[in-house]
């Protein structure tokens, strides 16, 4: 029995029910537990050598905020949150005025926190005037340690200025890198989800679409109609549940013609030359916008014989061609996604490019052109 997939929740940090990042909202919803509770711990644990004012702030950095995300349920008033925040702020500021030496910590931390607060805001001019602030606030508290640590020049001294002035650009670009890092994995992540989308599109398109088509067409023939579904849902259980059988870009062209001579009762000539290649996954778009094509000709040239050249050299070439009546490749209806969606941009996004070459004035026939450069 296969044992059932368990989607782990993503973390975010609450952008709008926070009272200052949202940390302890996103954990409160993260472990469905109440943000009273939650924000109570990190105030107990601020008492004990800054031990949650450190973890907030290293949660505050490495984790992404959202906005719209349903608030945590809160058993507090909000002047009670607040209260909680003061003491977590004052019990920080207390551990680091215990050490008067490292006092000029203060500014830096400081700094740090509304440069953070401020990239939670987005583009405004607030946000530039606490950017400025947090950033002035670490440069200030840069240059007093430094000169704080400078009174008596020594090796230690001079090892701890450089490691000072380090620790202040890192409160400084840390947030900053982490913000733009997580920018880009959302936006790799969305760029699958689209890939993903439209190739599923695609899939549905040519298979369960086009046989949808066809028994529209032979309505009046009960067997046909018997004959078309059975072939579609063969091959789309094939296409969920089992692996590809096709190994090579020649296999699977010429097992691509035998199903469309299968559903659509038209002749097809598969020739095939030069080197064989595995079929990747960008040789696999490439067979199944081929095979669209030729589910193309099929439906509008069914007398003539549908040509169909495979050749893998310097690059891949795939030519589908018939001598039906043509169409003008420049005025396609937007409601029409065979071409568009299921041939050209999914070889473009193979990396390839496809060539139409059509005419409307006798029955020159339609040939589709599929290149691959290697």
């Amino acid at each position: 029995m296969a044992t059932p997939h368990m989607s782990i929740p993503t973390f975010y940090r609450h952008r709008d029910s926070g009272m200052i990042g949202g940390v302890c909202s996103g954990i409160a919803t993260y472990f469905g537990v109440n943000v009273a509770w939650v924000r109570l711990g990190f105030a107990g644990a601020s008492l004990l050598v800054n031990v949650g004012t450190l973890f907030y702030i290293l949660m505050w950095i490495a984790t992404e905020s959202r906005r719209g995300l349903p608030p945590p349920p809160d058993r507090f008033r909000a002047p009670v949150s607040w209260g909680l925040v003061g003491i977590t702020v004052l019990g920080a500021l207390v551990d680091i005025h215990s050490a008067r030496s490292i006092g000029f910590l203060v500014f830096i931390a400081g700094g740090a926190v509304i440069t953070w607060f401020a990239l939670d805001r987005g583009k405004s001019i607030i946000t530039l005037v606490l950017m400025v602030v947090g950033t002035s606030m670490i440069l200030a508290g840069v240059v007093i340690g430094a000169v704080r640590w400078r009174v008596e020049p020594t090796f230690p001294t001079a090892i701890g200025t450089v490691l000072l002035t380090l620790a202040g650009v890192a409160a400084l670009m840390v947030p900053i890198g982490v913000r733009i890092w997580q920018r880009m994995s959302a936006e790799r992540e969305e760029k699958i989800l689209s890939a993903e989308r439209a190739e599923i599109a695609a899939r549905l398109h040519d298979s369960v679409l086009q046989t949808l088509a066809l028994i529209q067409k032979h309505a009046e023939s009960p067997a046909e109609v018997i004959r078309l579904a059975r072939g579609q849902e063969r091959q789309l259980r094939r296409w969920l549940f089992e692996p590809e059988t096709d190994t090579t870009l020649f296999t699977a062209i010429e097992r691509a013609c035998g199903e469309v001579e299968d559903i659509h009762a038209v002749r097809i000539a598969p020739v095939t030359v030069g080197h064989d290649q595995l079929l990747e996954p960008h040789v696999q778009a490439l067979v199944l916008a081929a095979r669209e094509a030729m589910v193309n000709a099929a439906k509008y040239a069914p007398d003539s014989e549908i040509d169909v050249y495979c050749e893998n050299f310097d690059d891949i070439h795939i030519y589908i061609r018939d001598r039906g009546p043509g169409f003008d490749p420049q005025h396609i209806p937007a409601d029409r996604h065979g071409i568009r969606d299921s041939i050209c941009g999914r070889v473009e996004r193979a990396g390839g490019k496809v060539n139409i070459r059509s005419q409307q004035e006798g029955d020159t026939g339609t040939e589709v052109e599929i290149i691959y450069p290697i």
